[in-house]
């Protein structure tokens, strides 16, 4: 009788914890959704969603985005439209979703206490506001991955349902749709199960193989887009040094002195470790458990930090939004080495204490973009006359550009012909977003009087284009005006 009064209790406080790590969550990161602008590749996000669902698949179907989060984001806009904050409520949601797997597997691997600390990390991390400041696929990455890794280990304890089993392959399935690291994750969790669970490798491999056979519509799309991607490279030109893998790290501390703080951390657990295996101080079997549980989060985390490092120098990956998916992971690792470190409980507490604060007092509730797509796009049609031809390069700036200067012909999707209805739309308002000078006609240009060009980061994404410096040698320049951190804004005149 006591003992179920006991449990009814901590169950009841379980869910409270869980409501409330939800609701601040949700609070944080909406108290700021829709202040920075639609920018860098929310537009495409965006766009592409308008379209039919089967369209969106054919669209997406040779780039290196899987259509899962667009499709979502199609449904979601037919009922809440199109603004800041409705597009951007939608990841808020998922990062928000995502502390309470956060909680569930830090408890159910450690304690209690290790589930409140890591999931407060998580919750005053700059990173998970950031993205879910972000109307893209990432915070719905990094859910799957956490509901993912929470069904995995249930698959290990023994009492693991049949529903259990069911969310594990649709999460599994799920997360390939959504990201093609989403494999990345199934590598993690292969890994382990070689290491520590082959004795449930068959169980597992059944579960995984469902997962591919309802993958087999995507296989041969996904291994073009990995041979294109290795023989090509990807847009990402950032050359890879060692310093990438403190910088990532910085990513997930908000701060540098909290890196240090958390690297402080992994190398006194490391002393701790080697120091008791010398001195063979560790129960074998508590030991030996404690060792998987870590060990798994460890993997989680490590193999792709470092793999994706290392992968990097022949195909760039390493940005942070790629490994957003083991932010959660490093959180965990972090308390539960704290809760290995120490042993006293009062010590335990003020340490959990400092590593919270300091993550609390370094958060940034409204992280900069860096990006002023509505203020430059503003300072155009305030410039524009009838006289006026507008120049965009580069050309994927247009569907940012569109968003902020006519909604209407953002929203006016033709099935077929998205982007050529896209282009003729602004070319009726004399906006010609180009790649090289020469889509420009001659005759076009000498129509006009005055010429504004908009330079949205020209020579990285379209180099060579030509543009700045035909319109120099032909034109005199009136005005130069740079927004942040991309733009730059030149009116020529005849």
């Amino acid at each position: 009788m006591i003992s179920s009064v006991f449990n009814s209790l901590v169950f009841k406080n379980r869910s409270l914890i869980l409501i409330s790590l939800f609701i601040l969550n949700f609070v944080l990161k909406i108290l700021f959704l829709s202040t920075q602008d639609i920018c860098i590749d929310e537009p495409y996000s965006i766009f592409h969603s308008q379209f039919g669902v089967e369209d969106i698949i054919r669209f997406l179907k040779p780039t290196n985005n899987p259509p899962l989060f667009e499709i979502i984001l199609h449904y979601w806009i037919k009922v809440f439209g199109i603004s800041a904050f409705s597009v951007r409520f939608l990841p808020l949601l998922f990062g928000s979703l995502a502390v309470i797997f956060i909680f569930r597997i830090s408890e159910k691997l450690f304690s209690y206490q290790v589930g409140i600390a890591s999931s407060l990390l998580y919750t005053f991390s700059t990173i998970s506001i950031y993205y879910s400041h972000d109307c893209r696929v990432y915070t719905l990455f990094l859910l799957l991955t956490t509901i993912s890794v929470y069904f995995f280990i249930k698959l290990f304890e023994g009492s693991s349902s049949f529903w259990d089993k069911l969310f594990f392959c649709a999460c599994n399935l799920l997360i390939i749709y959504a990201h093609y690291f989403g494999f990345i994750v199934w590598f993690i969790e292969v890994t382990y199960v070689l290491i520590y669970g082959r004795k449930y490798f068959m169980r597992f491999a059944v579960l995984l193989g469902i997962s591919i056979v309802f993958y087999l519509p995507q296989i041969l799309i996904f291994l073009e887009r990995f041979k294109q991607s290795s023989s090509e490279g990807t847009w990402i030109k950032e050359l890879v040094t060692i310093e990438n893998l403190y910088n990532r790290l910085w990513s997930f501390c908000n701060m540098p002195v909290v890196v240090v703080l958390c690297l402080a951390i992994l190398v006194a657990a490391g002393v701790k470790k080697a120091s008791s295996k010398l001195l063979k101080k560790e129960n074998s079997e508590d030991g030996s458990n404690t060792n998987k549980k870590i060990n798994l989060i460890g993997i989680w985390f490590f193999v792709p930090y470092v793999l994706m490092f290392v992968i990097s120098f022949k195909v760039p990956i390493y940005l942070e939004r790629y490994l957003i998916f083991i932010a959660p992971a490093f959180y965990i690792l972090v308390c539960s080495l704290v809760n290995y470190l120490f042993d006293n409980k009062n010590l335990r507490n003020v340490a959990f204490f400092v590593l919270i604060l300091s993550f609390a007092i370094t958060l940034q509730l409204n992280p900069d973009k860096k990006r002023e797509s509505s203020k430059v796009i503003d300072y155009v049609k305030q410039n524009k006359d009838s006289e006026t031809l507008v120049i965009i390069c580069a050309h994927d700036f247009i569907n940012n550009f569109a968003f902020y200067y006519d909604k209407k012909i953002f929203q006016n999707v033709i099935p077929g012909i998205e982007y050529e209805t896209l282009n003729k739309s602004l070319n009726s308002e004399n906006v010609f977003p180009v790649r090289t000078i020469n889509e420009i006609n001659s005759d076009i240009l000498k129509k006009f009087r005055k010429i504004i060009y908009l330079d949205a980061a020209a020579d990285f994404s379209n180099p060579g284009n030509g543009i700045l410096q035909a319109l120099e040698n032909n034109y005199k320049l009136n005005t130069k005006k740079h927004f942040n951190t991309i733009f730059d804004v030149y009116i020529f005149v005849s």
